[in-house]
């Protein structure tokens, strides 16, 4: 920097040893130029920030905050699904109960994709988890009675279920009659056997139902009895007493009630028939 006389005040060049001006000598801590102190010389030069301990660990605190959060977080997800899956998981009573279905009858239900029955009318039970099961059921054997069909929810308790059961109109198809003249398949009311027309029955019911005896022979025959020859199927009630006469050439009309098995029949019914 340039040296300042202090005799005339002019400036000289760095280094000079006397004034230009005035030819003043300079001394030797004049002519030298003063350098910075040290300390200064430190302060001038940018310094390196230096990140306390404390702020480290800081930051490795909040991150162990984090982590446990997230894992707890994630624990109490499987432990809630859990409880949902065993809420919804555990199995419940159905218990289906047969209306207007005849004593002794066997049945099942269909419920869900699953078959369950009963030997007798007896409830049927079966274990399900919450949810709606769309079920239908029917008698054994199968076509007598019909159930109503129906929709049970389970939702966390036992259920109870009434199924309202309807008879089916069944057809025999067949009645074979086998009429007896002292041993003989031929007399004055006809052939043997003789096939009559058949007829419906309400399942598990009895039917009512009539024969028109026509005597062919001029003297009065006899009628001694009249009974059920399948087994399986009674005559339970007769309209005359037996013997019933037959005036010649006349005709009579016997009813009579036939008493069904609770099953499917498709077969002949033979009714017997013995004169004199």
């Amino acid at each position: 920097m340039p040296i300042k006389c202090p005799e005339c005040g002019s400036d000289n060049p760095t280094g000079s040893s006397f004034c230009t001006s005035c030819g003043n000598r300079f001394s030797a801590t004049q002519a030298t130029p003063s350098q910075p102190r040290a300390s200064q010389a430190v302060t001038q030069t940018p310094s390196r920030t230096r990140q306390a301990p404390s702020s480290k660990r800081r930051k490795l605190g909040a991150a162990l905050t984090v982590v446990v959060l997230v894992v707890a977080a994630v624990l109490f997800v499987v432990y809630y699904e859990q409880q949902q899956y065993n809420i919804t998981h555990t199995p419940f009573t159905v218990e289906f109960a047969a209306a207007n279905l005849p004593a002794g009858g066997s049945w099942f239900v269909n419920v869900g994709t699953r078959n369950v029955s009963a030997l007798t009318s007896q409830p049927i039970s079966v274990s399900l988890i919450d949810g709606t099961y769309d079920y239908t059921s029917s008698s054994l054997p199968v076509g007598l009675y019909e159930g109503a069909p129906g929709a049970v929810k389970v939702s966390g308790s036992n259920v109870q279920v009434a199924v309202s059961f309807t008879a089916i109109q069944q057809s025999i198809v067949d009645v074979s009659l086998d009429i007896y003249y002292k041993g003989s398949t031929s007399g004055y009311f006809g052939p043997s056997p003789q096939n009559l027309n058949g007829f419906t029955y309400p399942a598990g019911g009895q039917e009512l139902y009539f024969i028109n005896f026509s005597s062919g022979s001029s003297s009065t025959q006899y009628i001694d009895s009249l009974s059920g020859a399948t087994p399986g199927f009674a005559i339970s009630s007769i309209s005359a007493a037996f013997p019933v006469s037959v005036a010649p050439n006349g005709t009579e009309n016997i009813t009579f009630d036939i008493s069904l098995p609770w099953e499917v029949y498709d077969a002949p019914i033979t009714i017997v028939l013995v004169t004199t």
